[in-house]
């Protein structure tokens, strides 16, 4: 059986991650760090971000039995809210209390919510500084942080997983963010229409969002434009925004840097509420798990 990585604790736990397996009492399940950043890269690729390379930091992993969780807790000064975490990511490492029911199905431990739970929380630790974008939480009431490291935790898992015998599902606490970005394009479908093609609707847009969109345009939108449904087309935009924002921070500059536009502009109630149904994209979550199809 793994054992706590709480100093010199030495209990049994459930499960152990490490840097190239996950380790439970059935036997060791295919899992490496190195392979998680490889396909990160890829789905950024794939999201047109072709100027974000987050590198790939070492990344400590600590199983903590219950009471060394607590202790651990205690350190960090907010026992109230951790106590019934199943994880926490910070720029020393990731935290798991490996002991939570959260990573159980009908009281199995499983494989599928922990590599969920480890893929996403990743996300968290190789966004910039690892804190991404957590200084917005609960603009427009929403937790943008989180919405992206699920997000991006969700096609990383796929890349990895999906075929793979066993693997059907991702299992995270945070309901639709995983698929956010696919909500938001039709909420797009549904309001804007020809929004990325005509000048005249794109003039009625908050100016940040409409500078944001003229932006693209202006640097290589026009390509993306001829090929692309516009709803897609602006969704790819607003993907490129919140990646850069979480992989390289709130100061950095879009595409070419001929606009310098801070990227949290974007991110305020007025613009975001502005855009789009923000509640209908990006529904309170409740803390349990959901499932979604990979």
């Amino acid at each position: 059986m793994p054992v706590c990585d709480g100093g010199t604790c030495q209990r049994e736990i459930p499960f152990r991650i490490t840097k190239t397996a996950l380790q439970m009492a059935t036997g060791n399940v295919a899992f490496s760090v190195a392979n998680v950043h490889r396909e990160l890269l890829a789905v950024l690729a794939a999201a047109k971000c072709w100027n974000l390379a987050p590198p790939q930091r070492a990344v400590t992993f600590k199983n903590l039995c219950k009471s060394c969780w607590d202790k651990q807790a205690a350190s960090w000064g907010d026992v109230a809210t951790y106590t019934l975490a199943r994880a926490r990511t910070t720029d020393q490492g990731v935290f798991l209390q490996v002991q939570r029911p959260d990573f159980q199905e009908n009281n199995i431990y499983s494989k599928e919510a922990i590599l969920s739970c480890v893929i996403h929380e990743l996300m968290h630790f190789w966004s910039n500084d690892s804190v991404g974008i957590q200084a917005q939480k609960g603009v427009a009431g929403v937790d943008w942080d989180e919405m992206v490291a699920d997000v991006m935790g969700f096609r990383v898992y796929q890349k990895m997983y999906r075929g793979t015998p066993g693997f059907t599902r991702y299992l995270t606490p945070y309901n639709t963010y995983c698929v956010s970005f696919d909500r938001m394009k039709t909420q797009f479908q549904n309001i804007f229409g020809r929004l990325w093609r005509e000048a005249n609707d794109r003039n009625k847009l908050p100016p940040a969002v409409r500078n944001l969109i003229q932006a693209k345009i202006d640097s290589q939108g026009q390509q993306i434009a001829a090929k692309v449904p516009a709803a897609d087309a602006l969704v790819i935009v607003l993907q490129e925004y919140f990646l850069t924002w979480f992989f390289s921070g709130p100061d950095s500059v879009i595409w070419d840097g001929r606009t310098a536009l801070r990227i949290q502009t974007f991110l305020q109630p007025d613009n975001l509420n502005n855009m789009f149904p923000v509640t209908n994209v990006y529904q309170r979550y409740d803390g349990s798990n959901s499932a979604h199809n990979i």
